[in-house]
């Protein structure tokens, strides 16, 4: 979403525009999330489209910068952390 929304925003315009340095992060920020919930939902509507079952869940990184492996099992229902 990053690499896409480079490509779009052009930074030194809004700065010559006389927008704030954190406008400007809150305009990539923004664009950066509408394009990954886009294609999120264009995944889900693929998967459902092909009929893949799949699992759903949230991850969030460690605010420490720890490492966690979660092993989801489908088969199984389950879902452990190691």
């Amino acid at each position: 979403a990053l690499r896409d929304t480079s490509k779009q925003i052009r930074v030194q315009s809004l700065r010559g525009m006389g927008l704030r340095e954190d406008s400007i992060w809150n305009e990539i920020i923004n664009s950066c999330e509408d394009l990954a919930k886009l294609n999120s939902d264009e995944v889900f509507r693929q998967l459902e489209y092909n009929d893949v079952e799949y699992v759903e869940g949230f991850a969030s990184f460690h605010e420490n910068g720890d490492t966690e492996t979660i092993v989801v099992s489908p088969s199984k229902r389950e879902i452990k952390a190691k």
